[in-house]
């Protein structure tokens, strides 16, 4: 199933979307700040857009959208997946919900070391 925004009509449409590669990061998430509005009006009105700056950052940077730039790939390369794909697993691995699934016995037909084994595996397929 495919998700839809709606955004007001009255609202510019945002110059970026959700999951778009920039050249400062994965567009991870928006927000408008209308006219009018005291942190519109203090700030600057417009779209504001939360970026993952690196796969395995833990911090987010925030960018008006003129500040932004457009990445020059269309799409990301599978190696850029691949390493934004392992640094989730990662994250997985290390999250206290995963940790108490474990200490409550929790046991997959497929674990986090089998994800990470396949990811390495395609890594070094793709790299050779």
């Amino acid at each position: 199933m495919k998700s839809q925004i709606n955004i007001l009509t009255e609202w510019p449409y945002p110059k970026f979307a959700l999951g778009q590669i920039t050249n400062q990061g994965l567009v991870i998430g928006l927000e408008y700040l209308p006219h009018g509005s005291l942190l519109g009006d203090t700030v600057g009105a417009g779209w504001r857009y939360s970026v993952l700056p690196h796969p395995s950052s833990r911090f987010l940077k925030h960018f008006r959208g003129e500040d932004l730039q457009k990445s020059l790939e269309k799409t990301p390369t599978l190696a850029q997946l691949l390493n934004h794909a392992q640094a989730l697993i990662a994250q997985i691995a290390e999250h206290p919900g995963y940790q108490n699934l474990l200490a409550q016995d929790y046991q997959p037909d497929l674990t986090i070391a089998d994800a990470q084994a396949a990811m390495n595996y395609l890594s070094k397929e793709i790299n050779s």
